[in-house]
């Protein structure tokens, strides 16, 4: 009796520990250009398939388009084409023994209009 619960033991340990393969999936849609890529004031009326998100966290002294390049490379390799600001906000953070610096978080939406 002891035997065989030992196995069992032994047997439900080593089957918890072994290798799964998972399958890298394809992105739905191909990638686009980035020049492809529209600038949408807000959520579109029409329809669409949401991507996915970027977000974006960057000091309020620079400017909120200077990271708007990269945003459009990741689209684009997401096979998105179009994006909308989704969320922008303030925050204060530490950096130091008592200085607080202002910045803000942008959040980008990728969207493939249909």
């Amino acid at each position: 009796m002891r035997f065989s619960k030992a196995s069992l033991a032994c047997c439900l340990i080593f089957a918890g520990c072994a290798a799964h393969k998972q399958v890298a999936s394809q992105p739905p849609f191909p990638p686009t250009s980035e020049t492809a890529i529209r600038v949408l004031s807000s959520v579109p009326r029409s329809g669409y398939d949401k991507l996915g998100t970027v977000s974006i966290l960057q000091d309020l002294a620079e400017p909120a388009n200077r990271n708007f390049v990269s945003v459009r490379e990741i689209a684009a390799r997401a096979g998105a084409n179009a994006v909308f600001m989704q969320q922008e906000r303030a925050y204060t953070y530490r950096s130091g023994f008592n200085q607080c610096t202002k910045g803000r978080i942008i959040v980008y939406s990728l969207i493939r209009l249909r």
